[in-house]
């Protein structure tokens, strides 16, 4: 699950909640995005 709300904008980042977990976390959108980038990649999303 990716939350964009007012705070993620201020921050610049994203809060991501990854399947089946409990935790999420807030990382960089610039951060997010070459983490998305990369799994692609390998195909391992």
């Amino acid at each position: 699950m990716l939350v964009l709300g007012d705070q993620e904008v201020k921050e610049d980042a994203v809060n991501v909640r990854k399947y089946g977990e409990q935790e999420s976390e807030s990382i960089s959108f610039i951060g997010f995005q070459n983490t998305i980038v990369q799994q692609i990649k390998e195909r391992s999303i």
